[in-house]
Parts: structure tokens; sequence; C-alpha cells
């Protein structure tokens, strides 16, 4: 019983330091990102842009280098960090199977694709 329990907490600072990677790694990338995108508003446009972006047209945009794309983008990775940590905590909760916190997770990631298709809406 000790081994599995030692394993188990093992296994638990094991996501926790995937989680911390990819939440710093994410901040980081996200910060990278919407800082080049505000250098970019001077060097490219003689006002700053204010259109709102669509996410129909984003990836034209981005490979034009537009600014307002570049700090919409970095805005999303913002957003789907928490989205990519509960996935993270499912696939953990479901290779020890926490029949539980499957379900929380299921719950939670429903809410979320939910609350997307409605604002998409």
């Amino acid at each position: 019983m000790i081994d599995e329990h030692i394993l188990g907490i093992e296994k638990q600072r094991r996501l926790n330091r995937q989680i911390s990677i990819v939440l710093r790694a994410g901040v980081v990338a996200a910060f990278v990102i919407i800082l080049a995108g505000l250098i970019l508003i001077p060097l490219l446009h003689s006002q700053s842009p204010m259109a709102i972006m669509s996410f129909s047209t984003l990836p034209a945009e981005l490979a034009k280098l537009n600014p307002l794309a570049l700090i919409t983008t970095g805005i999303l990775v913002v957003l789907v960090l928490p989205v990519v940590v509960i996935i993270m905590a499912f696939i953990y909760y479901i290779n020890i199977h926490d029949r539980r916190m499957i379900i929380v997770c299921s719950i939670l990631l429903a809410m979320v694709i939910f609350s997307f298709i409605y604002a998409l809406r």
C-alpha cells in the first residue's frame, strides 16, 4: 500500500511540474507574441489599428504580420491555457482511474466547449 501511495504522490508531482511548464511556456509565448505586435504597430502603421479581428481572418492577417493579429493571437494563447490544463488533468485522472475527477474534468471541459460554442453564435 505504501508503495502505491508514494507512486501516486510522484505521479501528482509530475503532473504539477508538467502543468507548471505548460503555464510558464504559454505565458512567455503570449507575452512575446503580444510584445511583437505592440512593437510592430509604430513600425508598420502610422496609426494604431483598432479594427476587431475575426477568427476567420486571423491566419491571413498573421501571414501579413498584422500587429493586431499578433496581439489577438497572444490573447488567444492566454485564453487557451486553462483548457490545456484541464485536458492534462483529464488525461492524468484517466491514467490513475480516478472516476470522480474524470467526471469533474469532463464537466469542466463540457462547460468550456459549450461556452465557446455559445460565444460564436
